[in-house]
């Protein structure tokens, strides 16, 4: 599914696209969906993208809440809300998605998963990766953007810590990680 945000003039200003491209199982269960809104954004519309076979499928009670992530600038960022919520978090592989791995809840990135954006500036901030990898590549990347363009990249190192001051221009940011089953994956501003 995805979530389209609109401004005053219905032109499409956000959108928030679910992290997988299938509903879980034919039971009754609850989604949900976190997102940043859009600031022009005035009204939503929740779009149900069409499965390639005919399937009935009954929404009861959808609704727009409101949502604190904490402290954290990402989204999700623990994996904490539920089974059927990858919110915040999407990967285009099969594969990838929540599993418990020796009794622990963790994301699996399959060959590479990518947050949603957030929102950043110029101020110090923290990051913090806790995860377990495998395969090859192992790379947990932090990408720093000015409106859409990517004005620098940045690398978690292994033992999932950072601190860093993002570039002047800094509007934004999203992480992509590759091969690891992740814990929790949280960026936090620093007191100055």
């Amino acid at each position: 599914w995805e979530l389209a945000q609109a401004d005053a003039t219905n032109i499409v200003v956000g959108r928030s696209a679910a992290s997988h491209q299938t509903i879980f199982s034919g039971d009754w269960r609850t989604y949900q969906d976190v997102f940043r809104a859009h600031p022009q954004a005035i009204r939503a519309k929740l779009v149900i993208l069409p499965p390639t076979a005919p399937v009935g499928l009954e929404i009861r009670r959808a609704r727009l809440e409101p949502f604190d992530p904490g402290e954290t600038v990402n989204l999700n960022g623990d994996f904490s809300l539920g089974d059927n919520c990858l919110a915040g978090w999407g990967s285009p592989f099969a594969g990838a998605g929540l599993r418990t791995i020796q009794g622990r809840r963790v994301y699996d990135t399959a060959y590479g998963s990518e947050s949603a954006a957030f929102p950043l500036d110029a101020r110090p901030y923290r990051v913090t990766v806790k995860r377990t990898t495998y395969g090859r590549y192992q790379a947990a990347n932090l990408y720093l953007l000015n409106g859409g363009r990517t004005i620098k990249m940045v690398t978690v190192p292994a033992d999932g810590m950072l601190e860093f001051v993002p570039p002047a221009g800094t509007t934004s940011g999203f992480f992509k990680i590759y091969n690891s089953y992740l814990e929790a994956v949280r960026i936090v501003p620093l007191d100055e």
